[in-house]
């Protein structure tokens, strides 16, 4: 019975012990199930988070493509895009408004549906299979219809395995920026005033017809025009009377040129012209008639008529020279002995040329260490009363002593001082040198005698040219009267008003005034009356003519009697013989000057002659 019992017990020990394990174990299942079910709720948490996110990704999304899409039709560009074949997938608005057709209509044709324009079509189908070909962006530029100029941008579309699969484009309208382009360029190659090329276009022209001809060895001439005497119109007459001169001329000469022939414009009233394949030289010839022909008929302007000439220099390439600057200057150089052998001509340049002007620059050179070197002296020439042949004092002539070139004249010289400046310097040498030689004079023998300086037109523009002239007779001590200032006809053409006020005031200080080569320039009777006058000086060109057989005698003693009611003396130059002394004398010339009486002499013997007279006059 107890082992029963014992049994049993043993027995229910048994199932508890089982249930006991069997709840354990389905308390673990649940703890399981618990953290599997947390784990299913956090995974559903963050799937949500992350649709969440995708959503609002999506929207983002959807609103830059909204974004994206108003942007493209709202641009300016014409922007499309279409596949490998040229089928348009896409356009903006602006594509539909240049091509006058709805969006729907464009979207799913090729170009050449959409247009007629053969050329265009090709043009586009080239550039497409450049692109799908290449997988490469291309960038160029299309002109459409008349004034339309876009910049155009293609650039291939690829797929996830870097497969082109189709392309996009951008049309940008360039045409204001290529209007402007244009508008830079014409102001920066063309002249305002006449709508020529000007010197820079020139320039680059010509070198490139130089690099094209020296393959071939064709023959370039380059004609430099100058028009004789234009400074002297735009002077009296005005800026805008010779402007319009200017236009006038450049209409003229453009259609004088043949069509393969260039023009320009290079500064002030000087032209250059290109003559291509000059190859026959009987052709350039009939060319270059022509154009100096142009002048031949007057020019009319307002109300006036102008009758003008024009001098023209040279040069051919190959032979003067192989680079623009050469042939420039080769036919400048000819230019200006046209002008020399008289002007309304035109001139080949030629190495006597080139000998010339490389001689003008050595002296150029050499002028400017002459004063410093102590080469520069003063000749005088006697000035005598007609009648009593009585010495009224000297002109001052300037002559040169150079150790390589030797004895130099002043016409050897000059030009070449006025042109580069250094007249300035020299003329202010020679007034004061000769002033202080005067005073010498006039000290050392008691004598009244003038002393006569030519004057040069550059001098007469300087701002300090009265102050300088005071300075030079203070400096030395000579008497105002002793002075006499020489200036030409042509120095009062430039600024009349200006001349006649700055001599007025030289004369008001007691220093007389003579008109030099009267006769040679632009002679006016009204200038004459107005200007402050003491001396004439009668060219030698009319003395020349003074003799036996010359019918032209009286015309000399009409310009004695016409200078003497003005109440201003006459002084004839270049007095070489007894015939032409006597005529003057008995058409009343007061004053002399010439071999016949006297030779132009160094400072010592001048000394010694003006020594001489003051014993005749008995003054020492």
């Amino acid at each position: 019975m107890i082992e029963e019992i014992k049994e049993k017990i043993k027995l229910i020990k048994a199932a508890f012990t089982e249930i006991f394990l069997a709840k354990k174990k389905l308390r673990d299942n649940n703890e399981e199930l618990s953290e599997l079910y947390k784990e299913l709720t956090a995974s559903e948490e963050k799937l949500r988070q992350q649709l969440d996110e995708i959503s609002t990704s999506n929207e983002l999304l959807q609103l830059s493509e909204e974004r994206f899409k108003t942007l493209v039709d709202n641009s300016k560009d014409i922007i499309y895009s279409c596949d490998i074949s040229g089928v348009f997938t896409a356009v903006n608005r602006r594509f539909s408004q240049y091509m006058n057709m709805p969006i729907k209509q464009i979207v799913g044709k090729k170009f050449s549906d959409l247009t007629s324009n053969k050329e265009h079509i090709s043009k586009w189908e080239e550039v497409l299979n450049k692109v799908v070909t290449t997988g490469k962006t291309i960038y160029t530029e299309n002109k459409y219809g008349k004034d339309t100029v876009f910049e155009v941008t293609i650039s291939p579309i690829f797929d996830v395995r870097k497969k082109v699969i189709g392309i996009t484009g951008t049309n940008h309208d360039i045409t204001d920026k290529r209007n402007n382009e244009e508008i830079i360029r014409h102001m920066a190659y063309y002249d305002d005033l006449t709508e020529l090329p000007n010197k820079l276009y020139f320039y680059r022209q010509l070198k490139n017809e130089i690099e094209n001809s020296k393959g071939n060895t064709k023959r370039i001439l380059v004609l430099f025009l100058d028009i004789d005497d234009f400074k002297r119109i735009n002077d009296t007459l005005g800026h805008v009377f010779g402007d319009d001169l200017l236009r006038q001329c450049a209409e003229r000469l453009k259609l004088s040129i043949r069509k393969s022939d260039f023009i320009s414009r290079v500064s002030g009233d000087k032209f250059v012209i290109i003559l291509k394949n000059a190859d026959d030289l009987n052709e350039a010839v009939l060319v270059i008639d022509r154009i100096l022909g142009t002048f031949n008929d007057a020019f009319y302007i307002g109300s006036s008529a102008l009758n003008m000439t024009a001098s023209i220099g040279i040069s051919v390439f190959p032979s003067d020279g192989g680079s623009v600057e050469d042939l420039i200057r080769c036919a400048d150089t000819a230019m200006y002995r046209a002008k020399e052998l008289g002007k309304n001509r035109y001139q080949f340049y030629n190495i006597e040329m080139k000998n010339k002007l490389l001689k003008k620059l050595n002296i150029e050179l050499m002028l400017r260490k002459a004063i410093a070197n102590n080469e520069l002296i003063l000749y005088y020439q006697p000035q005598f009363y007609a009648k009593t042949k009585k010495l009224r004092g000297f002109e001052a002539l300037i002559r040169w002593n150079n150790p390589k070139l030797g004895f130099l004249n002043p016409l050897e010289f000059i030009s070449t001082a006025e042109e580069t400046g250094l007249i300035t310097s020299i003329g202010e040498w020679i007034l004061n040198t000769a002033c202080c030689f005067a005073r010498k004079i006039n000290d050392t023998y008691m004598s009244n005698l003038t002393i006569a300086v030519n004057i040069s037109p550059l001098q007469l523009k300087q701002s300090n040219f009265y102050d300088m002239v005071l300075k030079a007779v203070k400096n030395s001590g000579i008497r105002p009267e002793n002075l006499e200032l020489e200036v030409t006809e042509n120095m009062l053409i430039d600024d009349f008003d200006y001349t006649l006020n700055l001599l007025t005031e030289l004369k008001k200080y007691g220093i007389k005034i003579a008109l030099d080569d009267f006769g040679t320039g632009y002679s006016s009777l009204s200038y004459l009356k107005k200007l402050p006058l003491d001396l004439l000086k009668i060219d030698k060109s009319f003395i020349d003519e003074i003799n036996k057989s010359s019918q032209n005698n009286d015309f000399t003693k009409c310009i004695i009697s016409l200078v003497h009611k003005l109440d201003i003396e006459a002084l004839a130059e270049g007095v070489e013989n007894t015939f032409q002394y006597d005529y003057l004398v008995n058409a009343d010339v007061d004053c002399i000057q010439g071999f016949y009486l006297g030779k132009p002499l160094p400072a010592v013997e001048i000394e010694n002659l003006a020594k001489s007279y003051c014993k005749q006059e008995n003054l020492i």
